[in-house]
């Protein structure tokens, strides 16, 4: 169907939904404002393991940095040295903290910043609270949950802003980048890790070909999807219907990310980190993929291999991006790559 506005993927989804008479909360769908049906999805996240990142072979491939003496750096370690301390940060904040795991990791480690944390979900924040109250770092953490449109940011504030898979959820990219601009100091910093991939998540025939290709080959007890029972036989770009009723924000200008933030700030960093394939193939199986079965692990070796392959061929283009911006303009500003020396 022209522009993907609905596929048989949605029938069948539905199907499934009213055989197992549930499917009064999909309908109620319909009734909701944007914003509602966004809160209620993030609310309503669990600690299922259905994402690619749940792997702990795509998590260190995509969160392993490459040096330029061709050794390789955990992402952690990385940040602290070369952008915590080497820009001297103390004021940080994070939009999209959600709970806040990372912050309290930061503020653990990094005796010496301050965090504000903010969400609009408010089960998230409410646990981020607990888990920093737990950690007695209330003195140097806070968590807010509030819309960032509607908060008054102090001017000239922060010494970096985390942005960490939030943008891809903002419509008004623009707007916000304004008001990061005037929250940052003058030299400070924006650190995105971020999906800039297809919009609305409509992946390119080439990741489709190659996705489908290799999920077939699985056996079927690694393709066993556990949220519908039924085993995992193609990939296909989720309905634009799907996207605009489970949640509207998820990657409406994700396209647009990069080419906004290098308009507004100057880059200092990029890491491209790949995801083009694994997060495709993984996505509602990955918790089949047992650490201990040697079979399990070979595939998704295979797969990150095949990945990395078509991304340095050009047939894949990367989903994924680390990112360092400062909060001035040069002219003619060099990008320079995680894999180039650092000062």
């Amino acid at each position: 169907m022209p522009w993907n506005l609905i596929n048989f993927a949605d029938w069948r989804d539905l199907w499934y939904l009213i055989l197992k008479k549930t499917a009064g909360p999909f309908f109620k769908l319909f009734f909701k404002q944007r914003d509602e049906r966004t809160k209620s999805f993030w609310q309503n996240r669990t600690g299922q393991k259905i994402q690619a990142l749940n792997l702990s072979a795509v998590f260190k491939q995509m969160y392993e940095l490459q040096l330029a003496d061709n050794s390789k750096a955990d992402f952690f370690p990385f940040f602290k040295e070369n952008v915590i301390r080497k820009y001297n940060v103390r004021k940080i904040l994070s939009l999209g903290s959600g709970n806040g795991s990372f912050e309290l990791q930061l503020a653990e480690e990094l005796s010496e910043i301050s965090i504000d944390g903010y969400d609009f979900a408010l089960k998230r924040v409410e646990f981020a609270r607990q888990l920093c109250q737990q950690k007695n770092l209330v003195s140097r953490v806070n968590f807010f949950c509030a819309d960032i449109f509607k908060t008054d940011f102090p001017k000239n504030h922060y010494d970096l802003i985390l942005a960490r898979a939030i943008l891809h959820h903002i419509k008004k990219l623009h707007i916000l980048m304004q008001k990061l601009k005037e929250t940052l100091k003058a030299d400070g910093l924006l650190f995105c890790d971020e999906f800039v991939g297809p919009r609305r998540f409509q992946w390119s025939k080439n990741q489709l070909k190659l996705a489908n290709a290799l999920l077939v080959v699985a056996p079927e007890k690694y393709r066993l999807d556990q949220s519908r029972l039924m085993i995992k036989k193609k990939i296909v770009a989720p309905s634009r219907l799907r996207m605009w009723l489970l949640d509207p924000s998820e990657a409406v200008s994700s396209d647009r990310i990069i080419p906004l933030l290098n308009s507004y700030f100057q880059p200092i960093l990029l890491q491209e980190r790949g995801g083009s394939l694994s997060q495709l193939i993984f996505y509602q199986i990955a918790g089949n993929f047992k650490e201990d079965d040697p079979l399990a692990q070979e595939y998704i070796r295979i797969v990150l291999e095949v990945e990395k392959l078509a991304l340095k061929s050009g047939y894949l283009e990367n989903n994924y991006i680390f990112g360092l911006w400062q909060n001035k303009h040069k002219k003619n500003p060099q990008t320079r790559n995680f894999s180039e020396k650092q000062n």
